[in-house]
């Protein structure tokens, strides 16, 4: 080996890291074509740094890129000295150990290039933008558990961010692989292809990171970078963090980003794009939408013991898996889990189900011979394990196996794209290993279970000062016992609003004003066979439907941040029923409610009263949502466990967060 190429060796890691440097601090000044080639090499110089496996190796990565660097003219004003030192006899010097502070130095000077703003992500930068780098050690999230324990929050700031995403409308099926670029912006941006708003507490005034996490349909990450934290500064954007997605199939395929910041979802963001064939010119026409509520998760907020993220893809059929725990004996960390394909998309699934359901609930126990108790109880075992073999992915199903005992009787939070699915009343059962059979409760029976829709960040509590009772003259009998509870509710410190309200015109007006914290309606359902979610509760003048919490209706939500309890039940007389859940809880949780409780199927005034007033008598004595929810339903299970009334209810909420009684 020549004696100029061990020279070389000896300054090159030293001069790589002063043009890093110098690279840094004039990269502003940069033209925009010029970057994109730099952002291209320094993707190239870290991948092949850190697959490096000795000191000669890491000095050679160093040259090449030195020479690279000399290649490209207009960098000769800024790079030149820097250069001439590196190849300049006169500065000899002894040998350079690289070791691993100076590889970690190297790797942080070229992560400094996510310094590059927006004005680089534009379709015309002919060079891929260089993935963000990952740290040399994996990213210590603010607010995991070891670092909360005991720890107070010293003036937490809030801020609110909103997505900046970028990403073409189509790619091609022979395209390398396409930059996706996430920002968190101060101000919406009006070319950003979807824009959620994300909201967050930063507990010691300064920046903190969010985790991001990326589920692309048929895509590759070219890096296998599928989850990058971004940094949320108090007093400016936040730098770019960019993804490399390699198109896999064709048609239209829908991407997810989820924002995590202490280990809670503080928002999602998803789109559509397609990827067409190699000979289709690809088209770039970003689309804007109108930010959604959402709210902070205070310093001392718990993460729900495990969360199940469900992402529906645009084909409205295929279901896909993520698992997260922050226990580490569970052994998830944004971990996939599967997915299924369903024959039709869920909410036709299910129909014939529901159907069946409300039939069962229609009757109490007394009205039921033995015989009939038993068959309808088995009839609801089979319902739950055709659900377990449905929904559950083989890998979903293996995870079952290691968390159902670590997690029993603990919160389960499910975040899906979709509201159909009843997930409460599935009962898993595997005989996968006939050493191992299992057989086991409904899950809303073995864990503290409840929802969230994608989208919106979840509220970790519910601040109730004043409540009101929806109940038209209903003849239903059992009513009348909410209407008692809720006239006795004063004497817990709640402003009850009297008298209750019977008409549409009444829940519009006081809707609007923005004042109410605990909504409760006592009325029937009219399900809507055509269109579903828009299926309407009765009052006494006319119908209330989903689509009419919008406008000042919506801002008063999103000024009192309710809990909602929708108790609508069946009556015989006028055979309505109220499957129409999905419109319900998507108005109410995206304008902005802190918790929503509805049924997926007509249950039993007896029971549905019974339900009601045990969730919270629950809830003032203290207990978090999801316990006091897990309560009244176990509750109702005991009083009738052959009416699938008990497995109706959902709960769209923190199951960690509690109602905190609130001065009007």
């Amino acid at each position: 080996m020549s004696s100029e190429r061990v020279f070389l060796r000896r300054k090159a890691v030293p001069a790589m890291q002063a043009a890093g440097e110098r690279l840094k601090e004039h990269w502003h000044r940069l033209d925009g074509d010029v970057r994109g080639e730099l952002l291209s090499l320094f993707a190239e110089v870290e991948k092949r740094l850190w697959a490096a496996a000795s000191d000669v190796e890491r000095a050679d990565v160093a040259i090449e890129f030195l020479q690279k660097l000399e290649r490209m003219p207009v960098l000769a004003p800024l790079l030149g000295d820097i250069l001439d030192a590196a190849k300049g006899r006169r500065l000899r010097g002894k040998r350079v150990q690289v070791d691993s502070q100076v590889l970690e130095t190297v790797l942080d000077m070229l992560a400094d290039a996510r310094t590059v703003r927006r004005s680089l992500i534009r379709e015309d930068v002919k060079q891929p933008l260089a993935p963000p780098l990952p740290w040399p050690h994996e990213p210590k999230m603010v607010g995991d558990e070891e670092e909360m324990a005991g720890e107070e929050p010293e003036s937490p700031l809030v801020v609110e961010r909103y997505t900046d995403v970028n990403f073409p409308e189509q790619v091609r099926l022979d395209q390398p692989p396409v930059p996706l670029t996430v920002s968190l912006t101060r101000q919406p941006v009006e070319w950003s292809l979807v824009t959620e708003r994300v909201a967050m507490e930063l507990t010691s005034g300064g920046p903190e990171d969010v985790l991001v996490i990326l589920r692309a349909e048929d895509f590759e990450e070219a890096y296998g970078r599928t989850m990058q934290p971004i940094t949320v500064y108090p007093e400016r954007d936040s730098d770019p963090i960019v993804f490399f997605l390699r198109p896999l199939s064709l048609g239209n395929k829908r991407i997810v980003l989820d924002f995590y910041h202490r280990n809670r979802n503080v928002g999602s963001a998803s789109f559509v794009t397609q990827v067409v064939e190699a000979d289709v010119s690809v088209a770039v026409r970003p689309v804007s939408t109108e930010p959604v509520a959402v709210r902070t998760s205070s310093p001392g907020a718990l993460p729900p013991d495990l969360e199940l993220r469900v992402t529906l893809s645009d084909d409205q059929r295929t279901l896909h898996f993520m698992l997260h725990s922050v226990h580490s004996e569970v052994g998830v960390h944004f971990t996939p889990a599967g997915s299924v394909r369903l024959a039709c998309p869920p909410r036709e699934h299910l129909g014939h189900l529901f159907d069946e359901l409300n039939i069962l609930a229609r009757k109490r126990l007394e009205e039921r011979s033995v015989l009939q108790q038993e068959q309808i109880r088995a009839r609801l075992e089979s319902i739950g394990q055709n659900l377990h073999r449905d929904l559950f992915s083989p890998e979903l199903k293996q995870a079952y196996r290691r968390f159902r005992d670590s997690l029993r009787g603990k919160s389960i939070l499910i975040t899906s794209d979709e509201p159909w699915i009843p997930w409460e009343m599935v009962k898993p059962y595997d005989d996968s290993d006939l050493e191992d059979i299992i057989d086991d409760e409904f899950l809303c029976e073995r864990f503290q279970l409840s929802r969230w829709l994608a989208g919106n960040g979840l509220p970790d509590a519910v601040e109730v000062g004043s409540a009101t009772l929806v109940v038209p003259e209903s003849g239903l009998e059992h009513v009348k016992q909410e209407e008692e509870y809720f006239q006795s509710l004063g004497q817990t410190g709640i402003a009850v609003r009297v008298p209750f309200l019977r008409r549409v015109s009444e829940v519009g007006s006081l809707l609007e004003q923005g004042e109410v914290s605990l909504w409760h309606f006592a009325c029937h359902g009219n399900f809507n066979s055509e269109r579903p979610g828009e299926s309407a509760v009765e009052l006494a003048d006319g119908e209330l439907r989903p689509s009419d919490i919008v406008g000042p209706k919506a801002t008063g939500v999103k000024l009192a941040r309710p809990l909602v309890f929708l108790n609508a039940c069946h009556t015989s007389q006028l055979g309505f029923a109220l499957t129409g859940l999905d419109g319900w809880a998507e108005r109410f949780v995206n304008a902005g409610a802190s918790g929503f409780v509805g049924s997926a199927w007509e249950v039993h005034d007896e029971l549905a009263a019974e339900f009601a007033v045990k969730f919270y008598d629950e809830l003032w004595d203290g207990a978090p949502l999801g316990e006091a929810f897990h309560r009244a339903r176990l509750h109702v299970k005991g009083l009738d466990e052959t009416n699938p009334t008990w497995l109706a209810y959902t709960l769209y909420g923190d199951p960690m967060g509690k109602a905190r009684i609130a001065a009007v």
